[in-house]
């Protein structure tokens, strides 16, 4: 009898486990990937960090403009909590609709903004010339939904109403979007 009952037990496991894998395949929105975000602020290496009042890191792709945006809209944002203050590094395109080398100071981009702010967010600093390279673009889908993944380089020059400079360099992304 209890060798039934621990057949019939690893049976059902077993029938349990393989559902939930169909499940993983069948949904591979449930697929997260490790995302990154890094690059150099003036020579110093800056990594996003959620912690306390920062929020870390940031991304929205919306391919259709589905959600009250221009379609190809894309932001991302990383923000790091220092001891004695908050550095943030930014930037918007649209349209992205595919991979391929964005300019900033490309006309053809309605939305085409890059930033950088620290000294307790007191200066906004803009960009002035840079670019984003999107090596690959897997779009999400929302019916079925389906994450999407968006990789790429960027470099950057802000500089801030005072005449002071910033250079993002080395800079590489590999985001999850949804």
């Amino acid at each position: 009898m209890k060798k039934l009952i621990y057949f019939i037990s690893t049976a059902i496991l077993l029938s349990a486990m393989s559902c939930a894998e169909k499940e993983k395949e069948d949904h591979p929105e449930y697929d997260y990937q490790p995302v990154h975000f890094s690059c150099y602020v003036n020579g110093e290496k800056f990594v996003p960090k959620q912690q306390g009042i920062c929020w870390g890191l940031q991304t929205f792709y919306d391919p259709d403009g589905y959600l009250n945006t221009e379609p190809g809209y894309f932001l991302t944002r990383a923000q790091r909590c220092l001891e004695d203050d908050i550095i943030a590094v930014g930037f918007g395109l649209t349209p992205i609709i595919e991979p391929g080398l964005y300019s900033f100071n490309d006309s053809t981009l309605s939305i085409s903004n890059g930033y950088y702010t620290g000294l307790n967010r007191s200066l906004m600093f803009k960009v002035y010339k840079g670019y984003v390279n999107i090596t690959k673009l897997e779009p999400q889908t929302y019916q079925p939904f389906v994450r999407g993944r968006i990789e790429g380089t960027f470099e950057m020059s802000c500089a801030n109403g005072e005449g002071d400079t910033v250079h993002i360099t080395d800079g590489r992304f590999e985001l999850n979007l949804r």
